[in-house]
């Protein structure tokens, strides 16, 4: 019958709860309107600080998983090589194979992959964006078979990818874009839309669905109405 309650909070916002706490409800007297008015203001300055982490977060994603928009072949190959010196003393270290699998993805390196995933074993399979990498180099491994059985396996590991995490933009596209290799036209539409709706201001759900369309109608004016 008993009941509790679960305070969840940021550290920012822990800092001043925390504080407020011991100055402004366990006093013995009532805490000044003055004082009242300045735990107010650092209430909002606080906010505006988780606001802004959470922003600088978000774009660090993005970098992330961007290695080719932001870095020279000659660069990437050279954080290719101290990745796999890494993987070497610590084989299983799912965070830095999962970072070797993007820097792959920019240069290219799909074979390279599949290689990787073969000796990894189990530990990036709980990890949503490396399903959605993994099911990204199937796809472009196959992607002159798209009926084959590997493109079916990133196919598959696209939608696991999405499932664990259904606000992954990249992952809708990527399987967007592996549907639309299939000749799957409409249901790449879906998938573009729906990424199109979690983000946006992302360009690249709605780049892929306006140039679907194209293919789909071939006319041109359609791009106007998305000016």
């Amino acid at each position: 019958e008993l009941k509790a309650e679960l305070q969840i909070r940021t550290m920012a916002q822990h800092l001043w709860a925390d504080t407020y706490h011991a100055l402004g409800y366990k006093n013995e007297f009532q805490l000044p309107r003055r004082w009242e008015r300045e735990f107010a203001r650092l209430a909002a300055l606080l906010e505006n600080c988780d606001q802004s982490l959470q922003d600088i977060t978000g774009a660090m994603r993005t970098y992330e998983s961007n290695y080719g928009a932001y870095m020279a072949p000659a660069q990437l190959s050279e954080l290719a090589g101290r990745l796999e010196a890494l993987l070497r003393v610590t084989p299983e270290n799912a965070k830095v194979q999962h970072r070797l699998i993007r820097v792959y993805l920019a240069l290219g390196k799909h074979e390279k992959i599949i290689e990787l995933l073969e000796r990894s074993g189990t530990a990036l399979l709980v990890h949503p964006p490396a399903l959605r990498d993994m099911g990204v180099a199937y796809c472009q491994v196959s992607r002159k078979d798209p009926d084959s059985r590997d493109f079916q396996k990133g196919l598959d590991l696209l939608h696991s990818a999405i499932q664990a995490d259904p606000n992954d933009v990249d992952a809708r596209c990527s399987l967007g874009g592996a549907l639309r290799r299939q000749g799957k036209l409409d249901e790449a539409a879906i998938c573009y839309r729906e990424a199109h709706d979690l983000d946006p201001t992302n360009p690249y759900p709605l780049g892929n669905f306006i140039g679907l369309e194209l293919l789909r109608k071939g006319d041109a004016d359609l791009v106007h109405y998305f000016g």
